[in-house]
């Protein structure tokens, strides 16, 4: 037979003879700890290059696996790193970055931009692609959206971006929360998302002082600015005939008045926004671009009190009701009045 029975106090020598020029020898698996926090350690790598000749950098957030991904021309630091910038300004500046030993994280631009924002840069070993696992895994999800942007043709960067908004959304099958809630404490919006009840947002002791401060001081704003503008509130109902004033720079030619001459009715009103229209035509603007259209009987009534004794009768004879324009005899004039004071010409001029 081919069955060779070993000794027991032969295993270890015969284990030995079996493995001599074995060239590969796999080191026990070592898992690396979950950082303590959102975006303290970043890692970045490239896919590519894509159909258009461009690559794809690669930002995951080891903690929370939320990624993020630029498109870049080429791998140079010039290109990268306003990239990595830009990112860096909208969710913080991470303590450790991990890439691997290739351009442009080997260059000396790349090691100075680590520096001045006081990352630590952690290079893992060349050739060993397994140290950056969670990039290196994601690689194969990238495969998979271009292929399926070519066979249904389409374009990759609008396939990509609705794979991440579902990955982003999605239970990490790892963690078993989704990368953005891990990120922002809240639930992403995603179609699938939509058929479930979403979870209420946990609240925190940061979050309860920082709607606190919020309301405090958006109060004491607006009761400042109320306080500069001299702010009277614009009593409008349904129905109100109004005057518009257009914004400054809509006005066309400055000769013309700066409201309308013709009123508009008001057709709805929630809050500061009032809703107007005239015939077919209607637009929604904020309660200060109106104010209150006085008709011509109104104005006529206010003028004439400034200059009759006695207010004119506003009864009219026609069947219309209109009102009666005053004329000069119904008005009683009001004599100016002159200073009693005895004037006298100045000394210097030794009038006698």
């Amino acid at each position: 037979n081919d069955k060779i029975v070993i000794p027991e106090s032969l295993y270890d020598r015969v284990i030995d003879i079996a493995h001599d020029g074995y060239q590969v020898q796999h080191e026990p698996c070592q898992t690396s700890e979950l950082p303590s926090g959102p975006w303290q350690l970043i890692a970045l790598d490239f896919y590519g290059p894509t159909e258009s000749g461009t690559y794809l950098l690669l930002i995951i957030g080891e903690y929370s696996r939320f990624i993020i991904i630029h498109e870049v021309n080429t791998t140079a630091s010039h290109y990268v790193l306003p990239k990595l910038h830009e990112s860096l300004s909208l969710f913080g500046i991470p303590q450790i970055v991990k890439t691997d030993n290739g351009p442009p994280f080997n260059g000396a631009e790349f090691g100075n931009f680590c520096n001045y924002y006081g990352i630590k840069h952690r290079a893992i070993t060349s050739y060993w692609s397994r140290a950056n696992a969670e990039a290196e895994r994601f690689m194969q999800n990238l495969k998979k959206v271009f292929q399926n942007a070519n066979i249904n043709q389409i374009d990759w960067d609008f396939e990509l971006n609705r794979f991440l908004a579902a990955y982003r959304a999605t239970p990490h099958s790892t963690t078993g929360i989704a990368p953005s809630s891990l990120l922002f404490k809240h639930e992403s919006c995603s179609r699938l998302i939509q058929l479930y009840e979403k979870r209420p947002f946990q609240f925190n002791n940061d979050d309860i002082s920082a709607k606190l401060n919020d309301e405090v001081n958006k109060q004491k704003m607006a009761k400042d600015f109320d306080s500069r503008h001299k702010i009277k509130e614009a009593n409008f109902k349904i129905a109100d005939e109004v005057l518009y004033q257009p914004p400054k720079h809509k006005i066309s030619n400055k000769k013309n008045p700066r409201r309308h001459t013709e009123p508009d009715k008001t057709l709805g009103i929630k809050g500061a926004m009032i809703t107007v229209g005239r015939g077919d035509i209607k637009f929604t603007r904020n309660s200060s671009h109106f104010t209150l259209f006085k008709k011509r009987n109104n104005l006529l009534n206010n003028h004439n009190r400034f200059y009759c004794s006695n207010p004119p009768s506003t009864k009219s004879s026609s069947s219309n009701d209109l009102p009666i324009i005053p004329t000069d005899s119904d008005r009683t004039i009001i004599p100016l009045r002159r200073s009693t004071r005895t004037r006298k010409p100045p000394d210097r001029l030794q009038y006698k």
